[in-house]
């Protein structure tokens, strides 16, 4: 019996056309990364390259993960693997698989943390915005923390093969554990989606990413309204505070902030598609009050 030999180029193909044909968004993307991820290649060569002979084994499991892309099951989970800056981290549904909008939060905090600074990464999910810090800024004194242990666990392996002994893990449920401690910046990613919200997001988010991680109150604003006022407790004098959050929520927090009096020099950051996304403060310093 003549063996059948299977190509990287008919897995490509028949990935392709299965997610064409359940409507997938970024169908071509996607396969393009699921196809590196399982070739373990760059994705310039997951295209071109459509001659590569599979065994059987492998081409069998392509099959397997096309039916768990289509059963909405993110290709970062099923790899358990996830790319953030120049980080390669891994991810499981304990934590959020990290979202290119939050680089803009890094590049604050790699640019203006000052010389030998301290920063906290509060809710730190997989680590991803304190190991990028700890990893582009090693005068920096780096400590994160976040209320799910699993989510620390990750966050700590990743942290073995990222920056080993740089970066400070903490379980605490916002500041609870950080009695006494102040930075000179805080960056702040907390869950921002609200229940109504939750039920109409994407089903490769709802079903799949921790609830936890993702909504906070009726409004989206619960954790981000205790910060505010909590952190300047936790900030030195003339630091700053990084918030990520919905662009209708800035204006809202915004207005929170300039209510505290501890606050000062408030300001709005982009996104990449030009929408309010992050909100800056600073803590009143010696100079300010």
């Amino acid at each position: 019996m003549e063996k059948i030999i299977h190509t990287s180029g008919e897995l490509f193909d028949l990935m392709l056309n299965s997610f064409l044909q359940h409507q997938m968004e970024q169908a071509e993307a996607e396969t393009v990364a699921i196809i590196a991820e399982l070739l373990n290649c760059n994705r310039v060569e997951a295209q071109v390259n459509r001659s590569r002979v599979l065994s059987g084994e492998l081409f069998q499991r392509g099959k397997e993960i096309i039916q768990r892309r289509l059963s909405n099951e993110p290709w970062q989970y099923i790899f358990q693997r996830a790319y953030f800056r120049d980080l390669e981290l891994k991810v499981t549904p304990s934590v959020l698989i990290p979202r290119p909008e939050t680089e803009l939060l890094v590049d604050f905090c790699v640019e203006f943390l000052p010389e030998h600074g301290s920063l906290l990464d509060l809710g730190t999910g997989s680590g991803a915005i304190a190991l990028s810090v700890a990893s582009e800024r090693p005068d920096a004194r780096v400590t994160a923390c976040d209320i799910s242990l699993d989510a620390l666990a990750i966050a700590r392996e990743n942290a073995q093969c990222i920056a080993p002994q740089q970066v400070e893990f903490l379980h605490s449920d916002l500041f609870s554990q950080l009695d006494g401690r102040r930075f000179d910046m805080i960056a702040a990613n907390l869950p921002y989606v609200t229940e109504s919200e939750h039920a109409g997001l994407s089903p490769e988010v709802r079903d799949f990413e921790p609830v936890l991680a993702l909504t906070s109150g009726p409004d989206g604003l619960d954790l981000i309204r205790q910060s505010i006022i909590q952190a300047p407790e936790h900030l030195t004098p003339g630091g700053s505070m990084i918030w990520e959050m919905s662009p209708p929520q800035t204006a809202i927090a915004v207005e929170l902030i300039r209510q505290d009096v501890r606050y000062c020099a408030v300001e709005l950051l982009n996104d990449y598609t030009n929408r309010n996304r992050f909100v800056i403060a600073r803590l009143r310093g010696l100079n300010n009050y």
